[in-house]
């Protein structure tokens, strides 16, 4: 697999791009009470995807998707092969009190799927790239994204909410 091998180049390299963390947010366990927050639209509501990385003023885009920049802090994060597991701790910002609503609607996040994804910046869609000086319109300074090359994805649910 061409997109490993090539994840795995830029790991070992002695000079790594950044590595990029996306967050997404299932909240589909309440997609029918989204009806009733006002200003909201329940569709775009589904998944809700975030970075603490900055791309200019535009959200940072991997396999189609954009991942709105906001400060997070992502701690606590192991992997271990014994002993207990992880409890990672999730701090966001509540950009226009959307997850605020999200809580007074719906009661809390319990069980809503949190998924982060991580991938070099080399490997990002094309639209990362625009209007950065480049040669070409669009084009990837590293030579091309590969939507296959991020790291496997971390699955975590949340099973508890500290304002």
């Amino acid at each position: 697999m061409k997109s490993s091998a090539d994840r795995n180049k830029q790991l070992l390299s002695v000079s790594p791009d950044a590595l990029i963390s996306l967050f997404e947010i299932d909240l589909s366990p309440f997609q029918g009470n989204f009806i009733n927050i006002p200003g909201q639209d329940a569709v775009n509501l589904t998944v809700y995807r975030f970075t603490s990385m900055e791309n200019g003023t535009n959200p940072i885009v991997w396999r189609g998707n954009s991942y709105q920049p906001m400060p997070i802090s992502f701690e606590d994060v192991e992997q271990k092969s014994q002993g207990s597991l992880p409890r990672p701790k999730l701090s966001m910002a509540n950009p226009e009190g959307i997850f605020s609503k999200i809580v007074y609607y719906n009661e809390d996040f319990l069980n809503c799927k949190v998924t982060r994804h991580r991938v070099f910046a080399r490997f990002l869609d094309p639209e990362n790239f625009q209007n950065r000086n480049l040669n070409e319109e669009n084009a990837n300074p590293f030579g091309y994204g590969d939507q296959n090359a991020g790291f496997p994805e971390d699955v975590f649910y949340i099973n508890k909410k500290v304002s």
